[in-house]
C-alpha cells in the first residue's frame, strides 16, 4: 500500500515538472502583450495596435499581413504594421516568431484651448515682388487635422477635388477617418486652423494667397490615430510635386510630454522623410502649462516647434516650453473661420502652428521668385534669428516670436531695381537747369544717391533717405556749366544691397545744339523722314537750316534750305531712296549774326534684300528612335548683316539667336517621341525677313523588351538588354507596356527586372524581380525599395505618366538608410511604468496558471491514489473470498 501511494506521488511530481518546463519554454517564445490590450479588445471587441517586425524576419511581412487580413490594416511599412485586431488575433500574434513587439497604437489629441479674441495681421500681404503680393501665392500648405469646412466663404466656398487647375482655396485632400476624398470637417478645429493660414474675406489669414490640402485624421472625439498621421504625412510627400506642397502643419500632439528629443518615435521616419524632400513640418508643442517639456511629435528633432504668445508679446501661460528650441507665434485669442460658416475665438499652440506654417509659405514664395531654395532647417534658423526675442520667465529661456517682414528682409539678397527717367539718355540741351529723376523698387528701400560726372571727375553727389517698396526721387541742379556729363542713380536697401541702372546716361549742356534723327548708322528698308533739331543759347536768333544728302560715292544728290526763327527749332525733310546702298547726310544752321553750326555726317543703309536661307540637316522626313538631342543646322547670308534667326518647332518659336558670327549655324534641342515640323526664319538689320522651307521629323518611341512569360514584344538593338548602374545613377527613363519588362543592374548586385503586371487608368501594378516585390503606383507617385540589403533602400521607382497603354517609368539607384524607431510607452507619474505593469501582469498570469495546474494535477493524483486503493481493496476482497471458500470447502470435506 505505501509503495503504491509513493508511486502515485512521484508520478504527480513528474507531471508537474514536465508541464512547468513546457509552459516556461512556450512563454519565453511568446511576444509580450500588455494586459490592457487584451482588456480593451474584450471590452470594445477590437483594439488598434502597432506590430514591429524583427529585422531578420522582414521577409515574412506579407505573410503576416495576409494572416491578419488586409481589411484590418490601416498602415504598414517595412518594419511596422498598424492594425485593428480582436482577442483571437492577439492570441495568434503572441506566438508568431516574426514579431519583435506589439504595443497599443498611440492616440494624439487636438490642442484646443478656450475661445478668446483675435490677432490677425501681416505686413507681408502689402509687399509686392515681381508683380505679385507676398501672400504665399503658388505655395500649398498640407494641413493634417480634423478636415475643413471648404464651403466657408472665407476659404473659397468650394473644394478643388484634387485638381491642380482648381481655383478653390482648398485644392484637395483626403479623409483617412472615412476612407474617401472628401475631408469635410465635423469638429471645427481644422477649419479654424485653415482660416489662420489662408482665410480671405470677412477675416484675412496670414497667407491668403496660399492653397490648402486638407488631410482629415482626427475624429469628433479629437482623437487622431498615429497610423492615419503616418499615412497623411506620406500623402503630402507623394503629392508634393503635383500640388507644390512645401509645408506640413500639424496642430496636434500626444498626452505624454518629453524634455528631450524623441527621435525614436514611429512618426520620426515619415517626418524626416518630408524634411529630406524639402517640406517643412510645423508641429504644436502642447497646452499643458509645462515650461520644461513638450508633446510628441513636436519633440522630434527636425520639426519646427510652435509655442504660443499673447497680444502683449508674452508667453501664453498654457504653452509648453523646453530648452531645446522652439518658435513662437500668436496663439491666444485668435479669431478664425469656424465649421458653421461664421467665426470663432480659440486659443492654443494649435493656433500658433498655422501662423508659422503660413509664414514659411510666404518665405518660400519669395525664394522661388528669386530662383532660390532654402531647406526647412535653414528657414527655421531664419525665422528664429529675425524674430522678436521673448523671455520665458518660467524656465529662463529666450525664444523668438516670428516676424515675417524681418525674415523676408534677412534673406533679401536682391539689389534694388533702378531706372533713370530724366533727362533722357544722350540728351543735348542748352538748358543749364536740369531735373534728374530716377525710380527705384525693392522690398525694403533705404536710400537713393545721384552721381553726376563731368569729363574729368565726380561733379555732384547727393543721397536721400527713402522707404517702402517704390520711390521716385528728384534732384534739381542749376546752373550746369556747358560741358559733357554722365550720370546714374544708386539705391540701397535695408540689407545693404545696392543697385543702379545698367548703364550711365549721357548728357550734353551746350551753348548750341544740333541733333539729328534717325541716329547714325541706321538700317532701313523704307523711305525716311529726317529731323534736324536746333537750339542756340545766346542773344542771337536762328536764321535758316540746310539739309544735305550724299550717295555712296559722296556725291551730293539732294540739298534743301529752310528759313527758321527763334532760339530753337525742329525741321523735317523727306527723302525717297532710288537704290539700295549706304548714304550720308547732315544738317547745318545759321544765326542772324551769321554764326554757323554743322552736325557732321550721319550714315544710313537702305536695304530691300531678304536674307538667303537654306536648311542643311536633318533631312526632310527623317525618322529617329528615342528621346535625343538633335542639331538643327542651317546656312544664312545677307548683304548688310543678319540681326537674328529663330527656330520654329510645330509652328511655335522656341528659340532665337541674335549673335550669329558665321554662315553656318544651328539650334540644339532635346526632342521626345512625336511627329514634328520645323523651320528657321531670319531677319536682317534693315528688318527684311525670310523663312525657310518646312521640314518634317518623326521621333519614335523606343521598343520595349518582352518579358519571359508574356507579352508580344521582342528585343531591339536600340533598347539596352540590361540597364547598367552608370545609366540609372541619375535616373533612367523607361517606356514600357503591360506584360513587358526591362532588365537592369544595380551597383554590386546581380541583374534585376522591372515588370508591368497591369495598367488601370492612371495606376500601374509593377513587380521587381529577382525576389518578387509587387506594388501599385499612381501617376506622379514613387516608391523606395531595398533589393540588396535590409539596412537601406537602393532603388527608387517613379511612375511619370501613362499614355495610350504605355507607361513612363524612371528607375534610379539610391542609398537611403532605413531608420528603425521605437515607441515611447506613455506613462503616468502616479502609477507604475508600463514595463512594471507588464511584468506584474505576467507574474499574475503565471501564478494563476501554475495554481490551476497544481490543483489539476493534485486532483489527478488523488484520483490515481483512489484508483490504486480501490484496486488493492478489490484484490483483497477476492483473496478473502477465495480463502473463505477454501475454508468452507475444507470444512465441508471434513
Amino acid at each position: 500500500m505505501k509503495r503504491e501511494i509513493f508511486l502515485g506521488g512521484m508520478i504527480l511530481i513528474l507531471f508537474l515538472i514536465i508541464y512547468s518546463l513546457s509552459f516556461a519554454t512556450s512563454e519565453s517564445q511568446k511576444v509580450s502583450i500588455e494586459s490592457s490590450i487584451y482588456q480593451d479588445a474584450k471590452i470594445n471587441g477590437s483594439v488598434e495596435v502597432v506590430i514591429k517586425i524583427k529585422n531578420d524576419s522582414l521577409g515574412e511581412r506579407n505573410n503576416l499581413i495576409k494572416k491578419i487580413g488586409e481589411k484590418k490594416i490601416s498602415f504598414s511599412n517595412d518594419e511596422l504594421i498598424y492594425a485593428e485586431v480582436n482577442s483571437l488575433d492577439l492570441d495568434e500574434l503572441q506566438s508568431n516568431p516574426s514579431i519583435e513587439s506589439l504595443s497599443p497604437e498611440r492616440v494624439f489629441h487636438l490642442d484646443l484651448q478656450d475661445s478668446v479674441p483675435l490677432i490677425n495681421a501681416s505686413v507681408s500681404q502689402k509687399i509686392i515682388f515681381e508683380g505679385l503680393n507676398l501672400t504665399g501665392q503658388g505655395e500649398t500648405v498640407c494641413i493634417i487635422d480634423s478636415g475643413v469646412n471648404y464651403t466657408h466663404s472665407d476659404l473659397g466656398g468650394c473644394y478643388g477635388n484634387n485638381s491642380v487647375s482648381s481655383n478653390c482655396t482648398i485644392i484637395g485632400g483626403y479623409d483617412f477617418i472615412n476612407g474617401d476624398f472628401d475631408p469635410m470637417d465635423t469638429l471645427g478645429h481644422g477649419t479654424h486652423v485653415s482660416g489662420i493660414v489662408a482665410a480671405s474675406g470677412g477675416i484675412m489669414g496670414v497667407s491668403p494667397g496660399v492653397k490648402i490640402v486638407s488631410l482629415k485624421v482626427c475624429n469628433t472625439a479629437e482623437d487622431c490615430g498615429e497610423s492615419y498621421i503616418q499615412n497623411a504625412i506620406n500623402w503630402c510627400i507623394n503629392n508634393a510635386t503635383k500640388f507644390n506642397i512645401t509645408v506640413i502643419s500639424m496642430s496636434l500632439g500626444s498626452d505624454t510630454l518629453y524634455s528631450n528629443y524623441c527621435n525614436d518615435q514611429f512618426l520620426a521616419n515619415p517626418i524626416n522623410n518630408a524634411i529630406t524632400n524639402n517640406i517643412s513640418v510645423v508641429v504644436a508643442t502642447g497646452n499643458d502649462y509645462n515650461a520644461t517639456a513638450i508633446a510628441s511629435p513636436g519633440c522630434i528633432q527636425n520639426v519646427t516647434r510652435a509655442g504660443s504668445t499673447t497680444k502683449a508679446d508674452v508667453i501664453s501661460d498654457f504653452s509648453n516650453g523646453w530648452g531645446l528650441g522652439l518658435l513662437l507665434a500668436p496663439g491666444s485669442l485668435i479669431n478664425s473661420t469656424w465649421i458653421n460658416g461664421a467665426y470663432q475665438l480659440n486659443s492654443g499652440t494649435s493656433m500658433a502652428t498655422p501662423h508659422i506654417s503660413a509664414a514659411i509659405a510666404i518665405l518660400n514664395q519669395y525664394l522661388k521668385q528669386n530662383n532660390r531654395i532654402m531647406t526647412p532647417l535653414e528657414i527655421n534658423s531664419v525665422l528664429n534669428s529675425s524674430g522678436k526675442t521673448i523671455y520665458d520667465s518660467r524656465n529662463g529661456y529666450n525664444f523668438s516670436r516670428i516676424d515675417v517682414y524681418s525674415a523676408l528682409n534677412s534673406i533679401d539678397i536682391e539689389s534694388p531695381n533702378v531706372t533713370l527717367v530724366s533727362p533722357t539718355n544722350n540728351l543735348a540741351s542748352t538748358n543749364q537747369t536740369q531735373n534728374f529723376t530716377c525710380n527705384s523698387t525693392d522690398l525694403f528701400l533705404n536710400n537713393v544717391t545721384l552721381k553726376l560726372w563731368n569729363s574729368t571727375e565726380l561733379y555732384y553727389n547727393e543721397t536721400k533717405n527713402v522707404s517702402g517698396q517704390s520711390n521716385s526721387s528728384e534732384f534739381n541742379l542749376t546752373p550746369l556749366p556747358f560741358e559733357d556729363y554722365s550720370w546714374n542713380c544708386f539705391s540701397s536697401d535695408m540689407k545693404g544691397n545696392v543697385g543702379s541702372n545698367s548703364q550711365n546716361y549721357s548728357l550734353t549742356i551746350s551753348e548750341y545744339i544740333l541733333a539729328l534723327f534717325p541716329s547714325n548708322n541706321t538700317y532701313t528698308n523704307s523711305n525716311k523722314t529726317f529731323t534736324c533739331n536746333s537750339s542756340y543759347n545766346s542773344n542771337e536768333q536762328l536764321s535758316n537750316i540746310t539739309f544735305s544728302f550724299y550717295n555712296s560715292t559722296n556725291d551730293l544728290v539732294y540739298n534743301l534750305t529752310e528759313n527758321i526763327s527763334g532760339s530753337s527749332n525742329s525741321t523735317n525733310f523727306n527723302r525717297n531712296f532710288t537704290y539700295e546702298g549706304n548714304y550720308t547726310w547732315d544738317c547745318s544752321f545759321y544765326t542772324n549774326a551769321s554764326t554757323k553750326v554743322d552736325s557732321g555726317n550721319y550714315t544710313l543703309y537702305y536695304d530691300l534684300t531678304s536674307p538667303n536661307l537654306t536648311l542643311t540637316s536633318p533631312e526632310n522626313s527623317t525618322s529617329l528612335t528615342g528621346t535625343q538631342t538633335i542639331e538643327f543646322d542651317y546656312n544664312v547670308t545677307d548683304n548688310l548683316g543678319i540681326n537674328n534667326c529663330s527656330f520654329i518647332l510645330n509652328n511655335l518659336t522656341v528659340e532665337t539667336n541674335s549673335t550669329l558670327t558665321s554662315e553656318e549655324n544651328s539650334f540644339s534641342r532635346s526632342i521626345s517621341p512625336g511627329i514634328y515640323n520645323w523651320s528657321i526664319n531670319c531677319t536682317d538689320n534693315a528688318g527684311n525677313f525670310n523663312q525657310s522651307e518646312t521640314r518634317f521629323l518623326t521621333v519614335n518611341s523606343p521598343p520595349v523588351v518582352s518579358s519571359g512569360g508574356g507579352g508580344g514584344g521582342s528585343s531591339s538593338s536600340s533598347v539596352k538588354p540590361v540597364v547598367n548602374p552608370q545609366d540609372i545613377i541619375q535616373g533612367y527613363p523607361i517606356l514600357i507596356k503591360e506584360h513587358y519588362s526591362q532588365n537592369f543592374k544595380l551597383s554590386n548586385s546581380d541583374s534585376h527586372m522591372v515588370f508591368v503586371n497591369k495598367i488601370i487608368n492612371d495606376t500601374a501594378e509593377i513587380t521587381i524581380r529577382s525576389e518578387p516585390i509587387t506594388f501599385v503606383l499612381k501617376v506622379n507617385e514613387s516608391k523606395d525599395l531595398n533589393l540588396t540589403s535590409p539596412d537601406y533602400y537602393d532603388l527608387n521607382v517613379r511612375l511619370n505618366n501613362i499614355n495610350n497603354g504605355i507607361i513612363n517609368l524612371t528607375i534610379k539607384e539610391v542609398h537611403i538608410s532605413k531608420r528603425v524607431f521605437h515607441l515611447f510607452n506613455e506613462t503616468n507619474s502616479t502609477t507604475d511604468s508600463p514595463e512594471t505593469n507588464q511584468e506584474n501582469s505576467m507574474k499574475t498570469s503565471l501564478e494563476e496558471i501554475y495554481f490551476s495546474a497544481i490543483l489539476t494535477f493534485l486532483g489527478l493524483g488523488f484520483i490515481l491514489v483512489h484508483f490504486l486503493r480501490n484496486r488493492n481493496s478489490k484484490k483483497n476482497n477476492v483473496k478473502n473470498k477465495k480463502s473463505q471458500n477454501k475454508k468452507k470447502k475444507e470444512k465441508f470435506n471434513n
